[in-house]
């Protein structure tokens, strides 16, 4: 079958105001996964060209994953052997996307290397923004980018230029009044923690 995400005009996206895509991203992943939820994030979240803010927030342990109207959800389980490292699943409604869930099978990944997992974690989360795939061959060259298909993840572990480009040509650049607002809004979030159906899956 081939790639449902063909471009920018065909690509499954969020609804927002052309001004950048403010998006709460729900952590529900086991303890295993922090650090590497967390690379990812700020991989997506520091982008340039910039059209994603990222908040995220912990929540409790999901291994289901069930969808949250509005959120990005990232989980963990051992799903079987579906022949998929991870799956992106988003919802639709009026043509946009209103929830996605990013599932990591442990199935595959409890034994994997650190680049796999980290590769997995950020090909699922930029499904969740609707992102397409760069490539879809495991055996060319790589490009660099973790929406890239590879056999090698080490180079491809994070997101790259042309990631970013095509966000902001489904979204738009982040106003700054907006990141700056969205930012203390997530520091808060932070500090308080202290104290249609389609799927994309990554093979």
């Amino acid at each position: 079958e081939g790639d449902p995400f063909k471009g920018s005009d065909d690509a499954n996206r969020w609804n927002n105001r052309n001004s950048g895509l403010v998006l709460e991203v729900l952590n529900a992943l086991e303890d295993e996964w922090e650090i590497l939820f967390e690379l990812a994030i700020n991989d997506w979240d520091g982008g340039q060209p910039d059209a994603l803010t990222l908040i995220t927030s912990k929540v409790a342990i999901d291994n289901v994953c069930d969808p949250v109207e509005g959120k990005l959800k990232v989980c963990n389980g051992d799903y079987g052997e579906t022949k998929w490292r991870g799956i992106n699943q988003v919802l639709l409604s009026n043509g946009f996307i209103i929830s996605s869930v990013a599932k990591l099978n442990e199935f595959y990944l409890a034994d994997a290397d650190q680049s796999q997992r980290r590769y997995t974690m950020c090909h699922e989360i930029g499904h969740g923004f609707g992102l397409p795939h760069t490539d879809e061959n495991f055996f060319n060259a790589d490009l660099g980018n973790c929406m890239d298909y590879t056999s090698n993840p080490e180079t491809n572990k994070s997101p790259d230029e042309t990631n970013f480009m095509f966000l902001r040509e489904l979204y738009g650049p982040v106003v700054r009044q907006n990141r700056v607002r969205t930012r203390r809004k997530r520091q808060r979030k932070l500090r308080g923690n202290n104290d249609n159906n389609n799927e994309e899956e990554e093979e």
